[in-house]
């Protein structure tokens, strides 16, 4: 086996006792071109894969001799390591340099890598379900995503800075959207909703008898204060003295009252 080049054979006839003097010379050429060399680049899954899916490229001699480069658009990188690529495309090229003997070769192969679709996962006081509260009951919207930006929002209007945060709504009804805008290696989510129903708080008003919540007794003549106060709830309370309305105002509201009359007396907040 000839390396690669161009070899002259010369055959020479010398001279015997039957045959003339001069020598008989028989001369051929011989030219020995280069091989064609190849590579093989396979992968260890097909194109298309999804974004976070591990790759790996794996660039080999098939016929030749040498060492082959694998290149990823045009930067080296290690055959049979596992990659983790961005969504895209790429180009992958197994080459081999020339050699004495063979030629230059390269194998080119596209992959490309889909963005994904990103979890989205949300909650109203950390169930995933329509919800009912009373109010003054704080309510807790919350979201997450694998990957995107999340975007909230409430009856129309961006709370997205209300992202797990206990805020007090106003007694009413609410819709919660939720949605992800994604980027290069993840989708979009389109809206997803919620609701949240918020009902009016039960009040509470005390009433104190001479600065006490309990029945007295007093005699006839003798002055004590009546006193209204408004506990838990909101707006203004009223006072009333056997059914007859004696104050009314903001909390707490006081009557210093006079009992000349004996009787039975109902005070009421």
């Amino acid at each position: 086996t000839l390396e690669t080049g161009i070899y002259q054979y010369v055959l020479n006839t010398t001279c015997v006792q039957n045959y003339s003097s001069t020598p008989s010379i028989d001369a051929q050429t011989l030219t020995v071109n280069q091989a064609q060399s190849s590579t093989s680049l396979t992968f260890d899954k097909t194109s298309p894969q999804t974004y976070g899916t591990l790759i790996t490229p794996t660039c080999s001699v098939a016929i030749g001799v040498g060492t082959p480069v694998l290149t990823m658009d045009g930067t080296t990188i290690t055959s049979g390591s596992p990659l983790t690529l961005g969504a895209g495309t790429y180009q992958f090229n197994c080459s081999l340099a020339e050699s004495q003997n063979y030629t230059s070769s390269q194998n080119i192969s596209i992959f490309v890598i889909n963005r994904a679709a990103p979890n989205l996962t949300y909650y109203l006081n950390g169930l995933t379900q329509n919800i009912t509260i009373q109010y003054p009951q704080k309510i807790n919207v919350s979201a997450y995503t694998t990957g995107g930006i999340i975007s909230m929002f409430r009856n129309g209007t961006d709370a997205t800075s209300e992202n797990s945060v206990n805020v007090t709504l106003a007694v009413g009804y609410y819709q919660y959207e939720f949605n992800v805008t994604g980027n290069q290696n993840y989708t979009d989510v389109s809206s997803k909703l919620l609701f949240a129903t918020v009902t009016k708080g039960t009040s509470t008003v005390y009433t104190y008898l001479n600065n006490s919540r309990a029945n007295i007794s007093i005699n006839t003549g003798t002055s004590i204060y009546l006193n209204g106060s408004l506990i838990t709830g909101e707006g203004s309370i009223q006072l009333y003295n056997n059914g007859t309305l004696i104050n009314s105002g903001q909390s707490p509201l006081s009557n210093l009252t006079a009992f000349n009359t004996a009787g039975l007396y109902n005070i009421t907040g």
